[in-house]
């Protein structure tokens, strides 16, 4: 009878330790007195709970590591099985979408979006990557990029689940349209002063001009539409170096006022011609300034 009742102790003992395994207490150890055939049961019951435990803690310090990860990534991140429930995201995606997308939500209830909806289904169809791009279906004037990729698990098993990569490309696109406007008013305004050269040197050039006040004017004006060609190009030229933060290399060290009053000096002419009179005081010691003088 004591020994049934020591089993019995001992079952029960390890029937409330299982449950609690079972629950998320992967740490629970059996602390009893009995003979030594149990206790070589319960000696590898606690092994195996204790092992269990810091099996758990590692996968939850890698899972911590993980998630840190995608969330600290710029674009937006989202993984659905083959029906559109999420199994992962991160914080950037919920940002871009302006939603509380969350773990086992579905993309077709909570998202409602058609640009997805379609990625997902053609993504299971065919298994194959896609691109899309869609403007203002989250945010007005907001322009999304969307990847579509099939996740696979095992290359014997079927398809896992889609995994997305969304880039807010608004600003990119912008300056894409800035650049080409740029560059569009550059070659408009290139062909003016062109043409005004041409014209004058073919003038020249047939002898059309004999009286020398009217050949130094026309010569005078091919030096200012020279001069503008000129101004043009260091323009493209400035533009091409700040795109590619290029190091500026004409970086010297130069004083502010001899700056200002050579500026004046330049703009006097055409500010006397307009009726416009322009002063420069400065007060205090001079500046000295290191950079780049011409652009200054």
């Amino acid at each position: 009878l004591v020994v049934f009742r020591q089993y019995q102790k001992t079952i029960h003992a390890l029937t409330d330790s299982a449950e609690e395994i079972s629950a998320g207490n992967y740490g629970r150890t059996i602390l009893i007195e009995c003979d030594d055939e149990m206790r070589d049961f319960i000696n590898a019951f606690n092994q195996m709970s204790m092992e269990l435990q810091a099996t758990v803690e590692e996968l939850h310090g890698q899972n911590a590591k993980l998630e840190a990860s995608l969330n600290a990534m710029v674009n937006g991140l989202l993984a659905v099985d083959p029906e559109g429930v999420v199994l992962f995201q991160n914080q950037s995606l919920n940002q871009m979408l302006n939603k509380n997308l969350e773990v086992e939500d579905s993309v077709y209830q909570v998202l409602r979006s058609n640009t997805m909806n379609r990625m997902i289904l053609q993504v299971v169809q065919t298994g194959e990557s896609i691109q899309m791009e869609h403007e203002g279906e989250f945010r007005q004037g907001q322009l999304l990029r969307f990847f579509a990729n099939p996740i696979y698990l095992d290359e014997d098993e079927g398809l896992y689940g889609v995994l997305f990569v969304v880039q807010d490309i608004t600003s990119i696109r912008k300056l894409e349209e800035m650049r080409s406007d740029f560059i569009a008013n550059v070659s408009h305004e290139l062909k003016t002063p062109i043409t005004s050269i041409r014209g004058f040197i073919e003038t020249i050039r047939t002898g059309a001009v004999e009286d020398p006040e009217k050949m130094d004017r026309f010569l005078h004006i091919i030096d200012q539409e020279s001069e503008r060609l000129y101004i043009l190009v260091q323009d493209i030229l400035s533009l091409s170096e700040i795109e590619t933060m290029a190091q500026d290399t004409a970086q010297q060290s130069f004083s502010l006022n001899d700056l200002c009053e050579e500026a004046i000096h330049l703009l006097q002419p055409a500010s006397q011609a307009k009726g416009i009179v322009l002063d420069y005081q400065w007060k205090g010691e001079a500046l000295d300034y290191f950079g780049n003088r011409d652009r200054i």
